[in-house]
């Protein structure tokens, strides 16, 4: 009971975040961790851990790690446009 009390507060949780909140988090999460360790030896579950999530809130909000990374890169190629819309 202690164990699961200790690792609950530390996991996220619905509430605390909103859809586009936790999308962001997990993004960001990922970007630190392939920092780290590269590409190559990303895990979804470390960035779901660090986020404060599940590895399963990780598959419920992108369906697969597929979807991860493309809404990933879909997400930086929106940030490039945005930047080079501000450089004009």
């Amino acid at each position: 009971m202690f164990i699961l009390t200790v690792i609950n507060r530390f996991m996220g949780r619905r509430s605390d975040h909103t859809a586009n909140e936790l999308r962001q988090l997990l993004i960001e999460c990922g970007h630190k961790l392939i920092a780290e360790r590269g590409f190559a030896k990303f895990s979804g579950r470390e960035a779901a851990r660090r986020a404060g999530y599940t590895v399963g809130t990780l598959y419920n909000v992108f369906g697969s790690l597929d979807g991860y990374f493309s809404a990933d890169s879909s997400q930086a190629v929106q940030s490039r446009n945005v930047w080079l819309l501000m450089a004009m």
